[in-house]
């Protein structure tokens, strides 16, 4: 959407300068105008299908999933690595003071 808009301004600078004549700037800001559309109609059809109650679920189960895999006493050493950095939103050690902060993710 933003590069849309940002080459809308530079169209418009373009017509104004004279280095675009108006048919070519008319016909460049049709096909822009028509991108946005597309754009706009992508988008509200994305916050359509999403609704916090699934996304919360969804993510829930994800979590209750990585879970169980770190739990398992078959899953590898790999599985395990990639459901802690599921789970783990971010994880930092300060040498100065050894300590290790550990942020989760959190689902409200």
């Amino acid at each position: 959407m933003r590069q849309t808009q940002t080459k809308q301004a530079r169209l418009q600078d373009a017509c104004l300068s004279g280095i675009l004549d108006p048919d070519a700037f008319a016909s460049a800001k049709r096909s822009l105008d028509e991108s946005e559309a597309a754009i706009r109609q992508e988008l509200s059809g994305f916050h359509a299908r999403t609704d916090d109650a699934t996304i919360h679920q969804t993510l829930r189960s994800l979590i209750s999933a990585a879970l169980a895999t770190l739990r398992s006493a078959e899953a590898t050493l790999e599985q395990k690595n990639t459901a802690s950095r599921f789970i783990i939103e971010t994880c930092t050690f300060d040498k100065a003071t050894s300590t290790l902060s550990i942020t989760y993710r959190v689902i409200f």
